[in-house]
């Protein structure tokens, strides 16, 4: 366990050993999120955040079609599946 303060700016220094097994250097982002436990922070990756956007639109659409209809929701499920895969693939 590392124990480490807050300076008065609110910044937090990492640890070399967890920057390193991260794979995280100067200019790294992060994304921090807030959960029941405490402060998560995880390696920002754009295209991964982008997959989890489209899964969340896939199940909006999936719960509830009924603002376009079912024909275009199968319409959009094809699109959003098509790009997911794109994604997967450059990923």
């Amino acid at each position: 366990m590392v124990i480490r303060k807050i300076d008065h700016l609110g910044r937090l220094v990492l640890p070399k050993d967890i920057r390193n097994s991260m794979g995280l250097v100067d200019g790294s982002s992060l994304e921090i999120l807030a959960t029941e436990e405490g402060i998560l922070l995880k390696k920002y990756s754009a295209e991964l955040s982008l997959i989890s956007d489209i899964e969340n639109l896939q199940r909006s659409v999936k719960e509830d079609n009924s603002y376009v209809g079912q024909d275009k929701a199968d319409q959009i499920q094809k699109c959003l599946q098509e790009a997911l895969l794109l994604l997967r693939q450059a990923n």
